[in-house]
C-alpha cells in the first residue's frame, strides 16, 4: 500500500515493534548462565 493513514502506520508499527516475544534459553547447561538470561528477560 503506497497511502496509509497516520493511524495505519501506527497500527502498522505497533503489531511490529511492541508484541511480545519468544526466547529460547533452556538448552544453556550453566544453571548460574540460565538463570541470569530468565532474569534478564522476566525483567523487560
Amino acid at each position: 500500500k503506497e497511502e496509509a493513514s497516520l493511524r495505519e502506520i501506527h497500527e502498522a508499527l505497533q503489531q511490529t515493534y511492541c508484541r511480545t516475544i519468544g526466547s529460547e534459553f533452556t538448552h544453556i547447561v550453566d544453571s548460574e548462565q540460565r538463570n541470569w538470561f530468565m532474569q534478564r528477560l522476566e525483567s523487560v
